[in-house]
């Protein structure tokens, strides 16, 4: 359930217009990018494959920002859950 959290949800301006907000897990994700925690990681190619699989070549830096605060985000939310320590 934690994981279907919404950041921000509530109305939107005329005519009143409910927005369900941003998941929870993309807002821990922006927030790790944001963080600066994630610049200049060099994976080897086992942390690659882990995160892109084997058969996935010329990754970009960008892809690698992105899975990287994903997972950041998935540990949040584990947190949350109380099932991280």
């Amino acid at each position: 359930m934690i994981d279907q959290l919404k950041s921000f949800p509530g109305i939107k301006g005329p005519p009143n217009e409910f927005s369900e907000g941003m998941d929870i897990r993309d807002w821990f994700a922006g927030q790790a990018l944001g963080s600066g925690i994630i610049d200049g990681h060099d994976l080897n190619d086992s942390q690659l494959s882990e995160l892109f699989g084997t058969d996935r070549t010329n990754i970009t830096q960008e892809e690698i920002a992105a899975a990287i605060a994903y997972r950041i985000a998935d540990a949040m939310i584990a947190h949350r859950k109380g099932g991280a320590s």
